[in-house]
């Protein structure tokens, strides 16, 4: 079975926001990955983000910037909830 194709094909049944964090440093996927998920997936191109960490490698949310990745995945949800920019008011 290729991989590959099989993944990139089940990419076109996610039709959904998404949110892609991605290290530039990333040698176990390549920083590629994530232009080719987010090229890959049928949803609007406006509902989906890559957000890039400069020095990071696989796992975003184990190294250096694990709490700007955190951070950056609560606000992304608060976005998409209306809770960000003046929408309301969420405690965690």
């Amino acid at each position: 079975m290729d991989f590959r194709a099989v993944t990139r094909a089940r990419l076109l049944e996610i039709d959904v926001p998404m949110l892609i964090t991605q290290g530039r440093a990333e040698s176990t996927v390549g920083p590629e990955g994530a232009r080719i998920v987010a090229d890959s997936v049928s949803n609007p191109a406006e509902e989906e983000r890559i957000v890039w960490f400069e020095e990071t490698e696989h796992g975003v949310f184990r190294h250096c910037r694990r709490v700007e990745a955190i951070e950056t995945v609560f606000d992304y949800g608060r976005e998409r909830l209306g809770l960000l920019h003046g929408g309301g008011a969420l405690s965690l």
